[in-house]
């Protein structure tokens, strides 16, 4: 199940109401390209696309592009133009490396990257300071870049299955981050500081290499925080 969970008003209901049109979203790209102007949700999911076309580079009202369960293997630099989306959705693919211009996408709210095959997150991801929610699990990281601390209003992390074996300092600087889900990794500790996070809410560990007593000190540093060790 996917997780749109600030944008289920623009996803799941009708979008029409004053001022606005029933080309808005469109779960065609035939029909999309017809009112290239009037797009602002496109919906292509679970289908066989093996290729982002280029034709949607001329929906230029662009914001929410959703491509989910395909078979892309590639997000090509055209999209990395397509600075008007703030929602793109690539979960269930078969990307292995992301595009060095990613965090050219200033505009992002939300970057849905599950189910792939991604080893490697580009430094340019760092300027996507607009970044709420992200969704990295089902992949093969191994590491969590230091950078990631500069995405301060990230809300909602999600890193389950996954190879992570530490994670980095900088974590803490996430004064944002709601939700962070860590389950079947290598994690063993957690950086110092973790009071830091100040709006944290939630943390699953289930499956990691945590000991009872660095649980019991998380605990104390985050009182007001759920520290789960189930497999939900």
């Amino acid at each position: 199940m996917r997780r749109y969970l600030k944008l289920v008003p623009l996803l799941f209901f009708p979008v029409f109401g004053f001022g606005q049109t029933p080309y808005e979203k469109c779960t065609s790209l035939e029909t999309a390209l017809k009112h290239p102007l009037e797009v602002k949700i496109l919906q292509l999911v679970q289908g066989s696309m093996d290729s982002i076309p280029v034709s949607i580079t001329k929906l230029v009202n662009l914001e929410e592009l959703i491509l989910e369960d395909n078979q892309i293997t590639v997000i090509p630099d055209f999209v990395c133009r397509m600075t008007t989306l703030t929602s793109l959705g690539l979960d269930g693919n078969l990307i292995r490396q992301l595009p060095e211009n990613l965090g050219n996408l200033v505009n992002l709210q939300y970057l849905g990257l599950s189910d792939n095959h991604i080893t490697f997150l580009p430094e340019s991801m760092r300027k996507l300071t607009k970044l709420q929610d992200l969704y990295l699990e089902n992949n093969q990281l191994h590491e969590l870049p230091e950078w990631i601390g500069d995405l301060s209003a990230l809300e909602i992390l999600w890193l389950m299955n996954n190879i992570l074996i530490e994670l980095p300092s900088s974590i803490v600087d996430l004064s944002a981050l709601e939700s962070l889900l860590l389950m079947e990794n290598k994690l063993s500790s957690f950086p110092k500081d973790m009071n830091r996070l100040s709006s944290i809410e939630y943390i699953n560990v289930f499956g990691n290499d945590f000991s009872e007593e660095s649980l019991k000190e998380l605990r104390l540093l985050l009182p007001n925080c759920e520290i789960s060790v189930d497999d939900y």
